[in-house]
């Protein structure tokens, strides 16, 4: 279960800068 939350926040932190580069 941590290990997924992790993960989320990862991919999570990934689309927040993609968005931020594609802008």
């Amino acid at each position: 279960m941590h290990h997924a939350m992790f993960e989320f926040r990862l991919t999570n932190k990934a689309i927040t800068i993609s968005i931020k580069y594609s802008e």
